[in-house]
């Protein structure tokens, strides 16, 4: 843990009873970060000015900042709460960041989120997810686009290091302290705010992105007048008859993410393990990828790598210009993981063993498998890792004679201790 951590630690921790949740203090030193980045001078006026000054010259900096860039600034509320000597400890502590270090503070503040207990984790991915997708994503050039339709605080696509980013968030907060994060980062981005489900900023985009990183919400319910909605949107490619089921987000996000990338463009999202094996509109969608042969490998995550479910999700690899055509590469990732208190955490050697197997390496490795296409056609479509790896049963039949004799020793001890039980009773 970095020294600049443990101080955003520590003032969020101080700041207890003047905040009605930690997120809205961590947007407070982000602005705070984000002014001083921009504008040093007027950040040097604010960190010298008196300390019951400093609120009224913060207000004025934060209504400075380009409104085209934030619609509006939503820290005020939580800055009434303030009291000025806490104030002028966050300018303080942000005034001792190095020029060199605000992609230092962005992480930290990211790494602080992830460890708030009353976060919704649907708003930043854990570490090691982020680590796992970085591995599959690999380099990428300066001219490369990522998308990210549920981009949250963007903690997978800021690891991706040198590409552009296509990012929307619907929640208001959440798409403003990511993106000050990010700009804290130096990060090429255009980060639309809106619900990409139903409304796309990037439908008329003239350059699609080379690459889709998503984790959505997982088994999210569709309301009546969002399906009425969705069911004439243009990437819905998959139609279900005049209306969607209530359950047909997960692969609504599917079609969304392959809408987003080009023409040889990839797809990585995170999915519920029921997708790949439910029948309905979920099959259907199943069998329109495998038409176009466009998955390209399957991978089974460890249990409780997401925070909000102890079920182990499932990582599905699209791509519309597979280099091996007419096959999918399946991989049982759900033993790699160990779990540590709250968390769970993967060795270097097992980090290493993924990255391997995702490049097919091992092809005779237990974890791995390349199964045809026509095998899985024939077997319903499903992609359930499951099917296809079968893991070896470790269970040893016991000696029944062993077993016999500690029996029969568990029923001498036992009538031994009754008698002495009766003896004391009788006394």
């Amino acid at each position: 843990m970095s020294s600049i951590e443990n101080k955003v630690r520590g003032f969020l921790d101080s700041s207890r009873g003047y905040r009605e949740s930690p997120e809205e203090v961590l947007q407070i030193l982000a602005f705070l970060a984000l002014i001083k980045k921009n504008q040093a001078e007027k950040y040097f006026d604010l960190f010298k000015a008196a300390p019951n000054q400093q609120k009224a010259i913060f207000r004025m900096l934060t209504e400075e900042i380009d409104k085209h860039e934030f619609r509006y600034i939503s820290e005020t509320k939580t800055l009434d709460f303030f009291p000025d000597e806490l104030l002028t400890k966050a300018i303080y502590l942000i005034n001792e960041i190095p020029d060199s270090d605000y992609s230092l503070f962005a992480r930290s503040i990211r790494n602080v989120l992830q460890d708030l207990s009353n976060y919704r984790p649907d708003n930043i991915s854990t570490g090691l997810l982020a680590t796992l997708f970085a591995e599959l994503v690999g380099e990428v050039s300066a001219e490369s686009i990522i998308y990210d339709g549920t981009a949250g605080y963007a903690n997978i696509v800021s690891t991706i290091q040198g590409a552009r980013l296509q990012l929307e968030e619907i929640n208001h907060s959440v798409w403003q302290l990511s993106k000050i994060l990010l700009l804290l980062e130096d990060r090429e981005i255009d980060f639309k705010l809106t619900n990409s489900l139903l409304n796309s900023g990037f439908k008329q985009t003239k350059k699609k992105a080379d690459i889709a990183l998503m984790t959505p919400p997982m088994g999210l319910k569709l309301s009546p007048e969002e399906r009425s909605v969705l069911v004439n949107e243009e990437y819905i490619v998959v139609k279900a008859g005049k209306t969607l089921p209530t359950s047909a987000a997960d692969v609504l996000w599917v079609q969304q993410a392959l809408a987003n990338v080009n023409s040889k463009g990839r797809v990585m999202i995170l999915l519920p393990q029921g997708w790949l094996f439910r029948g309905g509109y979920d099959a259907k969608v199943r069998d329109y990828l495998l038409n176009n042969d466009w998955v390209e490998s399957v991978i089974s995550l460890p249990a409780g790598i997401l925070k909000q479910t102890a079920l182990s999700p499932a990582l599905v690899v699209l791509n519309k210009n597979k280099a091996a055509t007419g096959e999918i590469k399946f991989i049982d990732a759900s033993g790699l993981g160990k779990r540590e208190r709250r968390s769970i955490s993967i060795s270097d050697d097992n980090l290493q063993l993924f990255s391997e197997l995702v490049q097919g390496k091992h092809p005779e490795h237990v974890l791995y498998k390349s199964v045809l296409l026509p095998d899985i056609i024939k077997n319903e479509g499903v992609l359930n890792v499951s099917h296809y790896i079968k893991q070896e049963s470790t269970w040893v039949a016991p000696d029944v004679e062993q077993e016999m004799i500690k029996l029969g020793n568990c029923m001498t001890d036992f009538d031994v201790a009754q008698k002495k039980l009766t003896k004391l009773l009788s006394k």
